[in-house]
């Protein structure tokens, strides 16, 4: 099931948190004060609450419901509206309150067992983990079979499991990998403040900066409308905002969302019309940067569909390497808010959108989406994969295929258990900005109603490699259109990941202070190799190396051949008197053919974890590369180790009955020996490209 409450409506343009903030009625001291909410009957609170809530007017609906049930504590309307309405504001110790009360009524019949799964939801808020993660578990077990609560349970194993995490990241993670402080009251005020990005050494954000509203076909909305702002960096600080171009920050609109093309000429953004306090119509304008001034913004095309809310764009490249908008729109019928992708062509104008795909939308929302163009790494928020709290922010990239890979939580404390978006990075990929609701912001009714622009900045390096692999064939010099870049760890000679070439290039993260060693390798190709470090570095950085993949004359009939398995004992890596007579044949063969390069490749039985089995492979290919290199004093390149832990086994683990197979699991601990390639030059003369 999709998010279905108020807070979904106004994510369409308001990131998360623009409700209304409009004045409640006044409790004392007004002229009027015989109508205030406490000299008001219940009866009469109720009706006017009604009425507020037609409107669109949350917080002034809350006043009256608040005075009834206070009037009337028995009544169960007004703590079964009070319940989610506060939560819908944002008011988690407000909704807590209420779902307590709710649920307090309901634990003895269990009629209405959502109301439970509610009130973990604002502990969850409240960052009361462990009491959430019971609750969750509790509700699974008393909800019933229908299909809504067949789906609701599900949401409850993912956030309790989203309990866990934030567990997880509060007391385990000693490091985290960013500092996180808020912006002082130059950016953020007392409303909405969101949608951060830098360009050059300016910072542009929107901002709705009144509460001022008025009543519009027996509707509220606002009076004031959100706008673009500039904002100069002045050291670790930013100067107050100032408005963009009127070009763009139009009248009776809302306005926000800037995102921009590389060069910084173009620059995409939101248009959006109300038609209550919760409910927006957005749509993608474009305007190009002229002699210094935004000229006026144009409806972007295809991009926009005139039944559906199109909003949140940002600049970036699709696995093709072509010029793209991300954005959100609800065009995914009963999906709630989806992050799609369009094509730039190279007239400007913008492609029929499609989906990202099931691999990041998820069954509930994802919003705010930040291409990083260093990393290819498209950051966003979700509120439907695993998180910490409402939304969290994540980030992917593409695998070996081609294919997004699984969303990673970037945890504490860029995401805080309540709603945590708008991630951006500068081009350094050191210092950022997310927007958040969470305590210590500049807060109006509540210290969680509001979003605030905090500032992000890495707490440790981030180090990768990068470059193209070209093929050479007959002195002809081309971009490899497929082929394999494998990175290995110089000092143990482990790989560390295999990356499959993507329109010529590869990408790897690396970490400080460790030598490396990349190997390139094609079919009817000589493989490269070439080595590096990264000591002594101070900043965040990304290594270039292109590397030339030779075509072969021929290939060697050795390759693939197997020239000796040696085996072990138990849970051992030692090598047995028997192996030590197999591992001199290997040094004879490998002396009879001295550019020869062998496969180490080390196997386990089914005992174990496959992370156990993993590492013990490793160890029993680390000792027979020791024999080769420390013993027998052959040249360490010759050999390729591998660990393949218990994903090859040679005989069953287990016999048919299930019982323990001792004679298979000793065929299982096995090392084999295999030719793969042979000994070429390596090219000394590669250097990081600055």
């Amino acid at each position: 099931m999709k998010k279905t409450t108020l807070l979904l409506s106004s994510l369409i343009f308001f990131a998360v948190s623009t409700f209304a903030q409009q004045e409640a009625p006044a409790k004392s001291g007004s002229a009027s004060a015989s109508t205030t909410p406490d000299k008001l009957s219940w009866r009469k609170n109720r009706k006017l609450a009604k009425k507020s809530l037609k409107k669109g007017s949350l917080e002034t609906a809350t006043a009256y419901l608040e005075a009834g049930a206070a009037k009337k504590p028995k009544k169960t309307y007004f703590a079964t509206t009070l319940a989610p309405t506060e939560l819908a504001l944002r008011d988690y110790t407000a909704s807590n309150k209420w779902y307590k009360t709710l649920v307090d009524k309901d634990s003895v019949k269990h009629k209405k067992p959502e109301y439970l799964f509610q009130y973990a939801m604002t502990q969850k808020y409240l960052g009361q983990y462990e009491e959430a993660e019971k609750n969750f578990k509790k509700y699974t077990k008393l909800a019933k079979d229908d299909d809504a609560s067949v789906e609701l349970k599900k949401r409850a194993k993912r956030e309790a499991e989203g309990c866990r995490k934030g567990i997880f990241f509060r007391d385990s993670v000693e490091k985290p990998a960013f500092k996180v402080r808020h912006l002082d009251g130059n950016l953020n005020q007392p409303y909405a403040d969101f949608s951060p990005i830098m360009k050059d050494d300016a910072l542009y954000f929107t901002s709705l900066k009144s509460n001022q509203t008025k009543e519009v076909n027996k509707k509220e909305i606002y009076s004031t409308y959100s706008r673009i702002y500039k904002s100069q960096k002045n050291g670790n600080e930013f100067t107050s905002g100032v408005e963009i171009s009127e070009n763009v920050n139009v009248p009776n609109v809302h306005v926000g969302n800037p995102a921009f093309t590389k060069d910084g000429n173009t620059m995409y953004y939101t248009q959006c019309t109300q038609t209550d306090l919760q409910h927006s119509k957005c749509n993608i304008f474009v305007s190009k940067l002229v002699n210094g001034v935004w000229e006026k913004g144009v409806n972007a095309g295809a991009v926009n569909d005139p039944l559906f809310t199109s909003t949140q764009p940002a600049v970036g490249k699709n696995k093709e390497g072509d010029d793209v908008v991300y954005f959100v729109s609800d065009r995914n019928l009963g999906k709630g808010l989806d992050i799609f992708v369009s094509k730039i062509n190279t007239d400007g104008s913008l492609s029929k959108p499609r989906s990202v795909g099931p691999q990041i939308n998820s069954k509930l929302d994802e919003v705010t989406p930040f291409y990083e163009p260093k990393t290819n790494t498209l950051y966003f928020s979700s509120n439907g994969w695993i998180n910490i709290g409402g939304f969290d922010v994540f980030r992917t990239t593409w695998d070996n295929g081609g294919e997004w890979m699984e969303p990673e939580n970037l945890g504490l404390p860029v995401n805080s258990s309540v709603d945590d978006i708008n991630f951006t990075l500068n081009e350094a990929n050191t210092k950022g900005f997310v927007v958040s609701n969470r305590a210590g912001g500049m807060s109006l009714r509540n210290e969680t109603c509001c979003d605030d622009i905090f500032f992000v900045e890495t707490s440790r390096l981030f180090l990768a490699v990068n470059g193209k692999l070209f093929e050479e064939k007959d002195s002809v010099r081309t971009l490899a259109e497929n082929g394999n870049v494998v990175l290995f760890d110089e000092r143990n000679g482990f790989e560390l990941g295999q990356y499959n070439v993507i329109n010529g290039q590869y990408f790897f993260d690396l970490e400080p202070n460790r030598g490396y060693k990349l190997t390139s390798k094609k079919d009817g190709y000589y493989e490269t190799q070439l080595s590096f470090n990264t000591d002594n570095r101070t900043s965040s950085d990304t290594l270039l190396f292109d590397l030339m993949l030779k075509k072969k004359v021929e290939v060697n009939p050795l390759f693939g051949r197997r020239i000796g398995t040696i085996y072990y004992e138990y849970d051992r890596a030692r090598i047995l008197p028997e192996g030590r007579d197999t591992l001199k044949k290997v040094v004879d063969i490998l002396k009879q053919y001295p550019n020869a390069v062998i496969e180490v490749g080390a196997h386990t039985d089914g005992k174990g974890t496959e992370e156990y089995n993993l590492k013990l492979s490793q160890h029993r290919a680390a000792v027979a590369i020791n024999y080769f290199v420390y013993e027998k004093k052959l040249n360490k390149a010759r050999f390729v180790a591998k660990a393949y832990g218990t994903s090859q086994p040679a005989a069953p683990n287990t016999k048919e009955d299930g019982k323990d197979n001792p004679e298979g699991r000793a065929k299982n601990r096995r090392t084999i020996f295999t030719i793969i390639d042979e000994l070429k030059p390596i090219d000394s003369t590669a250097a990081p490209k600055k």
